[in-house]
């Protein structure tokens, strides 16, 4: 156990009598122990180099390491398959050509990284991390900066073996450099690579494969790759794949780093559940048909519709109509998730839509003409 309050010089690691620093704690467990640190901020570069569970007890957004702008804030060693759990690393810091990250390194290993939060650190491969394996759930991955590739995710691939996975993850506002977002061949399944700046959104993507994940608003070209395997995500300006959609995917606060989806986001009910995590980042469920796109779910099981321009005549807006008995209209179509059929209505006011002519059907068409009627000039 490690807590602010503890000592290194006496303590045994007990829950009554627990360490100051999480270096000590680690230093202290073999293969297999899990160490549980308390809320606090720990001014520390952490060396993960056993094969533990190091998780906090109080979450990420209050149980942070700092490195205080000096080196790295976590390095998880070769071999070391460990599991990092709920916290924030942040303010790391490494300078000089291809240095690796400020704030996490994870090696050659199948480490579990999860409910961290990795933020405002800083170095020249990698801006919040540099991989070389592991798997990363329902991270955070946000306001980072490189000075070469990888604002957010730096990604060596050894050569063997799968690409490092990082499911229900937001990688954002990273940058400025050579794949702002990612740079390196990888799995995504329900994440956000969103708004990084650079080039590129994910660069030297060579046959990364992403799922339900939505790549948008990034600098550059969205995937640097034509190999990729794609599919059922929302990429902006397209990418080919089986259910790849392009649209707006109408963010809750994009100006203030808020990303989940609104009402009306075409990602709402486009992905496939096959393979899709059974909760998303906040921990909320995901439907077992047809979840979202993206990181975060939304509780609407489908987007809700959206009515395209609707315009009088059969063709733009009329200003004058020469007919006493017809009378035409046209729209463009709406938008739902479902089949869509339209009915309309004639009325003689907004307060009696429906008085001339009862709501009828009009099957999936988008025009319509109705004969037979009396029109006056009005």
């Amino acid at each position: 156990y490690i807590t602010e309050g503890g000592n290194d010089t006496t303590a045994t690691g007990a829950s009554d009598d627990p360490f100051r620093s999480i270096q000590s704690g680690i230093n202290f467990s073999s293969d297999d122990d899990s160490v549980t640190v308390a809320a606090g901020t720990y001014v520390e570069n952490v060396s993960l180099n056993k094969t533990i569970v190091l998780m906090s007890s109080e979450g990420a957004e209050s149980t942070i390491i700092d490195a205080n702008n000096f080196g790295t804030v976590v390095t998880i060693t070769d071999g070391s398959d460990a599991t990092l759990d709920g916290f924030t690393l942040q303010n790391g810091y490494t300078s000089g050509p291809d240095t690796k990250t400020g704030g996490l390194i994870v090696l050659n290993n199948n480490a579990v990284i999860k409910n961290c939060i990795i933020q405002n650190n800083q170095s020249s491969q990698g801006g919040g991390i540099y991989t070389e394996g592991g798997s990363f759930y329902n991270c955070v991955i946000f306001n980072n900066d490189a000075e070469g590739e990888g604002g957010g995710v730096f990604i060596y691939y050894p050569g063997s073996g799968e690409y490092p996975l990082f499911e229900n993850c937001l990688i954002a506002n990273n940058g400025p450099d050579l794949g702002a977002g990612i740079y390196g061949w990888c799995r995504l399944v329900n994440t956000s690579v969103i708004n990084n700046t650079g080039d590129y959104g994910i660069a030297s993507a060579g046959t990364s494969t992403i799922t339900n994940s939505i790549i948008y608003g990034n600098d550059g070209d969205e995937i640097g790759s034509f190999t990729a395997t794609v599919i059922y995500s929302l990429v902006e300006g397209g990418y080919t794949g089986t259910g790849n959609i392009d649209s707006d995917p109408l963010f809750a606060d994009t100006a203030n780093g808020d990303y989940r989806l609104t009402d009306y986001s075409p990602a709402i009910g486009a992905g496939t559940a096959t393979g899709a995590p059974t909760t998303d980042i906040d921990g909320n469920p995901r439907p077992t048909t047809s979840p979202d796109m993206g990181a975060y779910e939304n509780p609407l099981p489908s987007q809700r519709p959206k009515a395209g321009t609707i315009a009088d005549g059969l063709g733009t807006d009329v200003d004058w109509w020469n007919s006493d008995s017809t009378i035409s209209a046209i729209w463009n179509a709406f938008t739902d998730n479902a089949a869509l059929t339209y009915e309309y209505a004639v009325g003689t006011s907004t307060s009696a839509l429906a008085d001339v002519v009862d709501w009828t059907s009009n099957s999936s068409d988008t025009s319509v003409t109705k004969t037979g009627l009396t029109l006056t000039e009005g």
